[in-house]
């Protein structure tokens, strides 16, 4: 009799995770896709031509042992925000590690970014996301959904850090540009650096890059501009003595390190955790130290094309670290700037504006 209770209490666990196994593969539709998903950062709203634009990335790591075929991804506040599918979201996929042939295909143990941009008429406070795929062969969808996440927070509000008119916002904020594309991992942290990074360079008044030698620096209209403080702020690091690059040359001059990749430069401590970088600055140009306190549109620099560079521009960017590459980027709006004839106030200019700066 003792025997036969013995056998029933062992019994019983086993026979209970087996059931639930049987349970979990009969109702594995209703289980979903073995997506893990992450929103490492919090979108900020900033205001872009007029409207609201919330930029972010979702992060999907494939935790099964088939592929996973996405097929939508759709984004809810009050109600349904975004939906990204096909041709779309393809192009808003990046593969990380290994690529599994078509960019919305995930195979086991991978992982991709799906880069968002979304212009909005009104903030929501929070945001949801319905992802939509396929398992293996099974050609009925299968649906994972993330968290609601808080939208909130300001960006901050700076002077212009250059002056004059016929300033080309190259690489400046979208979906599409290097700089919005290029993230890395850091401090077990994933991280878009220049999420928001703009480089500004500057057209003749005939509206072309240059004008005379194209391999002399002083043909570029920029070249030489004065760059200005954003903010009242702290010198938070400086770098100075990289020689300027041969423009239009494949190779920079001098080895590409971590250390000189963005030439020579000035970080502004503007406080609550942001910092401001200028990029790329004239050798023995730079006229503050670490320490310094600087006031709004006091000279900083140069306008050169040091570091990882082709030709004379600024590349600007807020991060929320000290570092160029090791700080996530955050948004910005600069006080005023004109586009095409028009005053803007509190925006941050897009890719490819041509903007006049007071």
């Amino acid at each position: 009799m003792a025997v036969r209770v013995r056998i029933s209490t062992i019994a019983l666990p086993l026979l209970v995770c087996l059931s639930a196994f049987s349970f979990a593969q009969e109702l594995g539709r209703e289980v979903g896709l073995p997506l893990l998903v992450n929103l490492p950062t919090a979108p900020i709203p900033v205001r872009a031509d007029g409207r609201n634009v919330l930029v972010y990335e979702l992060h999907l790591t494939n935790s099964g042992s088939k592929p996973v075929t996405l097929v939508r991804v759709e984004v809810w506040g009050s109600g349904r925000l975004a939906v990204l599918e096909g041709d779309e979201l393809a192009k808003a996929v990046k593969p990380s590690g290994l690529a599994a042939g078509h960019p919305t295909m995930i195979g086991p143990g991978l992982h991709v970014v799906v880069l968002f941009w979304l212009s909005l008429d009104e903030v929501p406070t929070a945001i949801r996301h319905l992802v939509l795929g396929k398992l293996g062969e099974d050609p009925q969808p299968l649906t994972v959904e993330y968290r609601s996440i808080a939208v909130g927070g300001h960006p901050v509000r700076l002077r212009p850090p250059l002056r004059g008119d016929r300033w080309v916002a190259v690489n400046g904020p979208s979906n599409e540009t290097h700089h919005r594309r290029s993230w890395l991992a850091f401090g077990g942290r994933a991280l878009v650096p220049e999420r928001f990074a703009i480089d500004f360079v500057r057209t003749s008044e005939a509206g072309s890059f240059t004008k005379g030698d194209p391999a002399d620096n002083r043909s570029y209209a920029g070249y030489g501009a004065e760059v200005f403080a954003v903010a009242e702020a702290r010198v938070a690091s400086v770098k100075d003595g990289i020689p300027d690059n041969v423009p239009a040359n494949k190779s920079p001059t001098g080895p590409q390190t971590l250390d000189t990749m963005a030439g020579n430069f000035v970080a502004l401590d503007l406080g609550s955790g942001r910092y401001a970088f200028f990029a790329h600055l004239q050798p023995g140009s730079l006229r503050v130290r670490p320490g310094d306190r600087v006031r709004a549109g006091q000279v900083l620099g140069l306008v050169g094309n040091s570091g990882n560079s082709n030709a004379p521009h600024l590349h600007f960017q807020v991060s929320d670290g000290p570092s160029l590459l090791f700080g996530d980027g955050l948004p910005y709006v600069f006080e005023s700037f004109f586009h095409e004839g028009r005053l803007r106030k509190s925006e941050i200019p897009l890719q490819n504006w041509v903007v006049r700066f007071q």
